[in-house]
């Protein structure tokens, strides 16, 4: 897979599963600059088969995806299911940089679900606080306007 920025070899997961679910990949992941290679057993029968991955990008966060790929005839091979939270299957160059997903399929909290819920979470709170803030300076402001018309100062 080429990716638009250099990724960061640790914490990267990629698995290429066929529709039996039996995991195909063979050691770990290697990189070159842009690219990143994962070695399969040998043959890969006919069959569809899922790659899910995940990778750190060189900014320090983590983009994952997934993608079919067909192995010779495979009008006879059932499909694969799609993980719960994943988009309809793409390639990773066109997604390299969205949509994140679990790599067992099941809703993964640790990727872009928190960072986007923490993020809305964050703005709620500036925005309560800098309410909060402006109420309180509404408040000294009426205070003091309050006084100064009573000729009193403080």
């Amino acid at each position: 897979m080429t990716f638009t920025g250099e990724p960061l070899s640790v914490g990267a997961i990629i698995m290429v599963v066929d529709a039996e679910g039996e995991s195909w990949e063979e050691g770990e992941p290697s990189f070159s600059g842009f690219t990143v290679t994962q070695q399969l057993k040998s043959p890969l029968p006919d069959g569809n088969y899922q790659v899910r991955w995940r990778i750190v990008s060189s900014d320090g966060h983590p983009i994952s995806e997934s993608f079919l790929f067909s192995v010779g005839d495979v009008s006879d091979a059932l499909p694969i299911p799609e993980p719960a939270s994943a988009d309809s299957p793409v390639s990773a160059a066109d997604n390299a940089n969205q949509g994140e997903f679990s790599l067992d399929g099941a809703s993964d909290d640790k990727t872009s679900g928190d960072s986007g819920h923490l993020r809305t979470a964050l703005l709620a709170g500036a925005g309560a606080l800098a309410a909060l803030m402006l109420f309180a300076l509404g408040r000294v402001v009426k205070t003091r306007s309050s006084r100064r018309s009573k000729g009193t100062t403080s």
